[in-house]
């Protein structure tokens, strides 16, 4: 419950995000908190609440190549447009089928996907990542085939 101007108003969504740990507001503000038990409220303080704004995950990246090589493939890209809400963290690149990958802290943008059987086909995505999160996967690369 919060109270202020002298009443009192039930506080639930704001109670579920505490509880969840996912409390996020988009601007300071300031309002009475107080807590509730079986006896009774509490007197209402006021409280100072710091913000912080979501962070949207970034877009995905651009394939600009994927070379093969013995038992692995070389994947070059290029940043994705939309960064989203933060810095990019990290890249991810999975080989299909399999689900072989690699991954490099940014803003390196070329990894090298092993343990592959040469002769097969892959086709290869990139996702970025920042503090949100990773963001969708690029578009697939033409089937490539590691070599010997």
């Amino acid at each position: 419950m919060n109270k202020w101007g002298g009443t009192w108003r039930p506080w639930r969504w704001a109670a579920a995000c505490l509880a969840l740990g996912t409390l996020v507001v988009a601007a300071t503000t300031w309002n009475g908190l107080a807590a509730t038990n079986l006896i009774a409220p509490s007197n209402a303080d006021r409280v100072d609440l710091a913000v912080t704004p979501p962070i949207a995950p970034p877009g995905p990246p651009s394939i600009i190549s994927v070379t093969p090589a013995s038992r692995a493939l070389v994947v070059r890209w290029s940043p994705p447009t939309n960064i989203g809400g933060g810095p990019l963290i990290s890249y991810r690149a999975v080989a299909d089928p399999g689900g072989a990958w690699c991954e490099v802290a940014a803003p390196a943008t070329t990894c090298t996907i092993k343990g592959l059987n040469n002769g097969q086909r892959f086709t290869v995505t990139v996702r970025a990542a920042n503090a949100g999160g990773y963001g969708p996967a690029s578009t697939p690369s033409a089937p490539v085939q590691p070599r010997p």
